[in-house]
């Protein structure tokens, strides 16, 4: 295992590194991750049916998650110039800041790393609902629009009053 890397990494629910800001409303998934750099491919030894023993994570709330595995030597092949892989849900992270820590099967040592998770953004208001259309004859003489028929949706983005009257 000399020549192998060990890593932890964060991904995202869909098993994929995060791409962008990791929200309380994401589903965080801790993986162990073992690199072989070299052009050849490595064994590495693991003393269960496990690549990762387990994990834990500190931070505004801490926990930790095992892996049930069978206790059997395992003997995992890492090809040349790629990786491999075991990850946990750890489900969903209040805000602030995170050290996930990855512990390995075998003689491999443990690998760390640190996130952040922050609040969603809050969601937009909804746009406002447009009045409904109408159009009406301009009957004031002294209105540059005198005689033409006009709507509130023509002159949208200007300040606009609007009276009516009704003589009996």
């Amino acid at each position: 295992p000399d020549d192998l890397t060990f890593s932890a990494e964060v991904w995202s629910g869909d098993l994929a590194p995060f791409v962008g800001d990791i929200t309380e409303d994401d589903d965080v998934v801790a993986a162990g991750v073992v690199t072989n750099p070299c052009d050849i491919d490595l064994d590495y030894m693991s003393t269960s049916g496990c690549l990762v023993s387990g994990v834990s994570w500190d931070g505004p709330v801490a926990g930790d998650a095992f892996s049930t595995c069978t206790s059997v030597i395992t003997t995992f092949t890492v090809p040349a110039g790629d990786s491999i892989s075991e990850s946990h849900s750890i489900g969903t992270k209040p805000a602030g800041d995170y050290t996930l820590t990855v512990d390995f099967n075998g003689s491999a040592p443990s690998a760390s790393t640190t996130f952040s998770v922050v609040e969603p953004e809050p969601e937009p208001e909804p746009d406002p609902e447009p009045v409904p259309d109408f159009s009406l004859t301009d009957d004031n003489p002294h209105s540059p629009t005198y005689g033409d028929t006009v709507s509130p949706r023509d002159l949208m983005g200007q300040v606009t009053g609007w009276y009516f009257i009704k003589a009996t």
